[in-house]
């Protein structure tokens, strides 16, 4: 049927008319008319081979009447009709979403519309335009997060929506957790978020937000060149501690197979260095999780010349963890 919808010996008329009659359908045999939304399913793709349809407007409004149901309500069909959102004509979608976020006052609909122009908005300078304005009115409200995560997902070099998150990465902002949370999502790759987040990285930091920057930059700047080097500087320069360890933990995961990343935290496990480093480094091992013979032989000596009942837990824990990402481990 699919193909019918893209003949051109059939005119626009007849079409429309097959379509409404479909968006008229009402099965009579079920609640939630489960052949009317079957009928709905093929106007939406229909849309896609033939956007010039009259009923646009009517069949988009119908998809995100289901995709935006309230808390509790239908799951499966909340789905169903995103999929379709996302398969069907962009066009009508994209100005549909877009008046809803001048018109809603539902925080979780606003949020939700964000998350879809996110996905959805590449190539219309007017859902920029108007997410600006939908920034400016929200500037202090926490859905500026949402917006600013939706223009850097459309236009990455966005100012507006890079700034949004740099004036919250200060720890002493109440927004700082969120917008490191929401930069995870949307500001993977994306050169200006990573080099403020490689600035802010700092031993002034707390050790719960040193540790939220690099959880962030873990995802944003995986095997980026730039991270990988300003990471192994800090390395250096980094004097012994939870901040330390915390780095090499993260550089493996940035760059996974990077020697100095176990070197270093090898180092920091030995009898000789302060034992609340000893046990973050032992942690950061496990949490690493990389089968290397040799840091598998160390934590293997260290467990058996170990008094102390808590060390050795923590080096049990570990081994743990590394044998459980061992591709070589036989099965139980």
């Amino acid at each position: 049927m699919t193909f019918w919808w893209g003949r051109e010996d059939i005119s626009l008329a007849n079409k429309q008319a097959f379509l409404q009659a479909m968006l008229e359908f009402d099965d009579r045999c079920s609640p939630e008319n489960f052949y009317g939304l079957r009928a709905l399913e093929n106007a939406a793709l229909a849309l896609r081979e033939c956007p010039d349809l009259a009923q646009a407007d009517e069949i988009v409004a119908r998809l995100l009447a289901q995709g935006l149901t309230p808390v509790g309500g239908n799951s499966n069909q909340q789905k169903w009709a995103t999929e379709l959102l996302a398969e069907t004509h962009r066009p009508p979608v994209v100005q549909a979403l877009l008046k809803i976020l001048q018109t809603t006052e539902d925080d979780r609909v606003y949020g939700r519309c964000c998350q879809w122009l996110g996905q959805w908005g590449q190539g219309f300078p007017q859902a920029i335009g108007v997410l600006e304005q939908q920034l400016a009115l929200h500037g202090q409200s926490s859905l500026r997060f949402a917006i600013a995560s939706a223009l850097i997902l459309i236009d990455p070099a966005s100012s507006p929506g890079v700034a949004t998150f740099l004036t919250a990465l200060r720890p002493d902002q109440k927004d700082y957790s969120l917008a490191l949370q929401t930069l995870a999502h949307c500001g993977e790759g994306n050169l200006l978020v990573i080099k403020a987040l490689l600035d802010l990285l700092s031993p002034k930091l707390s050790v719960l937000h040193h540790r939220q920057v690099l959880q962030c930059l873990e995802v944003v700047g995986k095997n980026q060149s730039l991270v990988i080097a300003r990471v192994l500087q800090k390395l250096r320069l980094y004097p012994p501690g939870a901040f330390l360890c915390q780095m090499a933990e993260s550089l493996e995961r940035i760059d996974p197979g990077n020697p100095t990343a176990l070197v270093v935290l090898q180092r920091h496990i030995q009898a000789d260095q302060p034992l609340p480093l000893r046990k973050q480094a032992i942690y950061s091992l496990g949490e690493v999780g990389v089968p290397s013979p040799p840091v598998v032989a160390s934590l293997a000596d260290l467990l058996m010349a170990e008094e102390d009942v808590f060390v050795r837990w923590l080096i049990v824990s570990s081994l743990a963890k590394i044998a459980q990402g061992d591709p070589t481990r036989s099965p139980p």
